[in-house]
């Protein structure tokens, strides 16, 4: 009997022993191929916002001279797959502000036009893997850890979601804010407004 115990503890030794080199093995392998990553830089890149006095219709189409007058902000780069790459498609993003609203403007190329555009549904809060979608994250205390988000995609469903301490995500969160959008031939453009409270 006190064989048979012997003989089990060391076939659980060997045990342990082979599933913590096998667990060695993941973890160097996933190491191999992990891409190197980076922090933000120091100084945060500024997109400018212009004031308006006028009235911004947000229709998914920024035809309003006001957007022509703002500067536009294009120099994007990568997070997934390469980090810090230049994009493969081109965005350009405009933004305005008045007394009430944060407006946000996009235009989000394609190669094929509508033909490229990946949407499963238009359920409000849709997942964020299976969808094409332009959003923005307001770091409203600029702590770098809590942030408000407000996402679309091209067939103008919402999604947003509170970003608690850098790590937890609140999805039941739901904004009152304005979204709408329009497919062209070369992608799709975005307009949206947000309310400053």
């Amino acid at each position: 009997m006190l064989q048979k115990k012997c003989c089990s503890l060391n076939t659980l030794k060997y045990s342990l022993r082979v599933r913590y080199v096998l667990v060695l093995l993941l973890v160097k392998s996933m190491n191999t191929y992990a891409q190197d990553t980076f922090d933000p830089p120091k100084e945060p890149i500024e997109i400018l916002a212009s004031r308006t006095l006028n009235s911004i219709n947000i229709d998914g189409i920024p035809d309003e001279p006001d957007w022509q007058q703002g500067e536009a902000f294009s120099s994007f780069i990568q997070y997934e797959p390469n980090q810090g790459a230049a994009p493969t498609q081109f965005t350009e993003v405009s933004v305005l502000y008045d007394d009430r609203f944060l407006y946000i403007a996009a235009f989000n190329a394609t190669v094929n036009g509508k033909k490229d555009i990946r949407v499963q549904n238009m359920q409000r809060d849709f997942d964020f893997d299976t969808n094409d979608l332009f959003g923005i994250a307001i770091d409203g205390f600029r702590d770098q850890r809590n942030a408000m988000v407000f996402q679309a995609n091209p067939y103008s469903a919402q999604r947003e979601l509170l970003v608690l301490d850098g790590s937890t995500f609140n999805r039941e969160w739901d904004g009152l804010w304005r979204v709408r959008t329009h497919l062209t031939d070369s992608g799709w453009h975005i307009e949206m407004a947000i309310p400053w409270k």
